[in-house]
């Protein structure tokens, strides 16, 4: 069974205390919390602060986990706070990061990813007429995301590849025939 505890794995840094601080919060408080945030969001769904500081109340639960709860209940207009999102929304900004900008995992750093997504949205619907959701969005990123970490990779092993090997020898010199003399 898949559960958002080890979707939220599969992307970013693995934290194995997460599970067991998560684990801590009774199932009432999960339940109450996450209905308050989700209540939250429905009331006023171009602000994120409010569910997402709900959400981070829950023990082991951080900004970017409470945005993949978030996201699990609105995927069209809450983003999950991934690595290869937050990158590719904020790819303009990077000066020399591109996918290997650093991330600080904070409320405001969300804040400018919810701006950024929200307008990316805007301008999709505007240029094409279709409406598109944050969560195809994020798709994008962490396919690009991953296939720039797999020609990385693969650059990498060549690099390796070459450290390895032994030279190659010179290429031999031609003899001229007496025509080209």
């Amino acid at each position: 069974m898949v559960t958002w505890q080890s979707t939220r794995r599969k992307h970013g840094t693995y934290r194995p205390k997460l599970a067991q601080l998560i684990a801590e919060n009774s199932i009432e408080d999960i339940r109450a919390t996450t209905k308050e945030a989700f209540s939250q969001y429905e009331s006023d769904p171009t602000n994120a602060n409010k569910p997402m500081s709900t959400l981070t109340k829950l023990r082991g639960v951080g900004p970017a986990t409470a945005s993949l709860i978030l996201s699990c209940y609105h995927p069209a207009g809450a983003p999950f706070f991934s690595d290869e999102l937050y990158r590719y929304a904020h790819w303009q900004d990077a000066k020399n990061g591109g996918w290997d900008r650093k991330i600080s995992y904070t409320m405001k750093s969300y804040n400018s990813l919810y701006e950024k997504v929200h307008a990316m949205q805007e301008r999709i619907k505007h240029e094409s007429g279709n409406d598109i959701r944050a969560i195809d969005i994020e798709k994008v990123a962490y396919y690009l995301g991953k296939s720039a970490e797999d020609d990385r990779l693969r650059h990498d092993n060549d690099e390796a590849d070459k450290t390895l090997s032994p030279p190659s020898p010179p290429p031999r010199k031609r003899r001229k025939t007496q025509e080209e003399k």
